[in-house]
């Protein structure tokens, strides 16, 4: 997988705080609130989960609490995401049409850099979009722990929000070294679909 880092991407600074902010109050929501987004029903477009989808089966367990649900189309999703914070849905819709704008500039540059048509992306491959939001409580025996386990990402392209707590690494020629967290930008990693 390959990783870069834009700026000046269009998304404005206030709008990406907000967004952060509104991630952060979620997870800072009560548990009996929380416990009604967790679910492993796979029907449910909008769950809440914590470690994996495969706890029982997994060899180790991550530290982190997941919330994930798709954005787009937006108007076939928004009114199952949560209710509260009140201010989520419209925050996070907002939020969701500017990072789709931004993914379907990098998809036509990826595109013309590949030679292909314009528009060449215009698909189903990119007719839909999940959002999935990862918290990172504070553990007790951090030296036990792992937020996220070794991967690459199944899709075209991953837009990845960081917060200022560096933790992301790239596997670059067997060695891990982390990635710098460039203040307002996204990180875009290249899954496995494009590569």
């Amino acid at each position: 997988m390959s990783k870069t880092e834009v700026i000046n991407h269009g998304v404005s600074v206030n709008q990406m705080k907000e967004a952060m902010s509104i991630f952060k109050e979620i997870f800072e929501m009560p548990d009996e609130y929380k416990k009604k987004l967790c679910t492993n029903d796979p029907t449910k477009p909008c769950k809440m989960f914590t470690s994996s989808f495969n706890y029982a089966s997994e060899k180790f367990h991550l530290w982190r609490d997941s919330l994930r649900h798709p954005c787009y189309p937006l108007e076939q999703w928004q009114h199952l995401w949560p209710e509260n914070p009140t201010t989520y849905r419209d925050c996070i819709g907002d939020f969701s049409n500017e990072v789709k704008e931004l993914g379907s500039r990098i998809m036509n540059l990826i595109g013309e850099g590949l030679g292909l048509k314009c528009g060449y992306f215009d698909n189903d491959l990119t007719g839909s979009m999940i959002l999935s939001v990862n918290h990172y409580p504070p553990c007790p025996e951090p030296s036990l722990t792992l937020g996220m386990s070794k991967h690459s990402d199944p899709n075209l392209i991953t837009i990845l929000m960081q917060d200022d707590v560096s933790g992301l690494q790239v596997l670059k020629d067997g060695e891990w070294i982390a990635v710098e967290v460039l203040p307002h930008s996204f990180v875009i990693n290249v899954g496995y679909t494009l590569q």
